[in-house]
């Protein structure tokens, strides 16, 4: 799943060992929780992905139909699901650290305080903690995450975002055919966010995230050995 393994047992023992204020039982509930999110995070994506496969399944296809609509909606919710998944597990993350580095140096915070940028701008205090805070801030800073961030935020705040079902060929490489679910061109804070085919959330941006997260995860257990 990771480009590279997170060795999570390897951390659940240092913790034993190098942290005096423990708490086992809820450390284990956020490691556990991020290898839960992540299954969750796989199954909408795959949900989103069977739900065009049953739409051409059919010998003849019409768009607009009935079909269509249920493919459309099913697609969409699921990778909105999917976002929402993705988008909370750099605070689970960020509860981890709390529990580990930011104990280690007395600087850990009450659970319902730990937000990522939060526990970022702590870590970035200590020169010990240079690498995981580097890796954590390209992770919060990557421009999967902002934009899973601004989906979230758009939704739970504003509006859902728009959708159109594009079909692009293009003849100057063999009339390579892309087609598919799209959101489209989106503002948060100032930002704007661009047109986003829904296969690219549900694929490159979901593995990409699992990979900051393991990156910020083996810095983790570098800087408690």
């Amino acid at each position: 799943m990771c480009k590279i393994n997170w060795n999570i047992e390897e951390l659940r023992k240092l913790y034993i060992v190098k942290v005096v204020r423990k708490n086992e039982l809820l450390l284990e509930e956020f490691l556990s929780s991020i290898g839960q999110k992540m299954d969750r995070a796989n199954y909408h994506a795959q949900k989103a992905k069977e739900a065009w496969e049953e739409f051409f399944k059919a010998s003849i296809v019409t768009i607009p139909s009935p079909q269509f609509d249920v493919a459309t909606n099913v697609s969409v919710a699921e990778t909105e699901a999917l976002v929402n998944v993705l988008n909370s597990m750099a605070d689970i993350l960020a509860q981890v650290i709390n529990m580990t580095l930011l104990e280690l140096v007395n600087q850990s915070m009450p659970e319902d305080e730990v937000f990522a940028y939060k526990v970022l701008d702590k870590l970035s205090k200590f020169p010990q903690y240079q690498n995981v805070t580097r890796i954590f801030s390209l992770f919060l800073n990557s421009g999967e995450f902002k934009y899973m961030n601004a989906f979230c935020n758009t939704m739970k705040h504003r509006k859902l975002l728009d959708i159109d079902y594009h079909l692009h060929i293009n003849y100057r490489e063999k009339g390579k055919v892309q087609e598919g679910l799209r959101f489209k061109e989106f503002n948060y804070k100032g930002t704007l966010f661009p047109v986003t085919w829904s296969a690219v959330i549900q694929e490159g941006y979901r593995l990409k995230i699992y990979d900051y997260i393991c990156d910020v995860g083996i810095e983790i257990n570098n800087a408690m050995l």
